[in-house]
């Protein structure tokens, strides 16, 4: 992800752990300076196939979702609810959706 936003996103960014995000006294408690955060979480869910021998396994698949907040105003705004096809570059549309936005 970050060498993608390095190749393609514009604007000023940090790439942090979501815990520095929550944190109200740390480097980012200034919500005015660093009012928005995008925090991505995996989700994970169990899949049930039928093999090629007919039989039944079940294995657990990981999609990516990411959500928009406005920390001035404590606004999280729906995940983007996307299933992660495609690895884990579920984050790419999000981004070029942003940077479209803003241009």
């Amino acid at each position: 992800m970050v060498e993608f936003l390095e190749k393609n996103y514009p604007y000023k960014y940090e790439v942090v752990d979501s815990n520095a995000i929550k944190d109200i006294s740390g480097k980012y408690a200034d919500t005015k300076k660093y009012q928005f955060a995008v925090r991505w979480e995996f989700k994970g869910v169990w899949r049930t196939r039928t093999g090629a021998n007919g039989m039944p396994s079940q294995d657990r698949e990981y999609d990516l979702y990411g959500n928009f907040v406005d920390r001035l105003k404590g606004k999280t705004y729906p995940t983007t609810q996307n299933r992660n096809v495609a690895g884990v570059s579920g984050y790419k549309p999000f981004f070029q959706s942003v940077t479209k936005k803003f241009k």
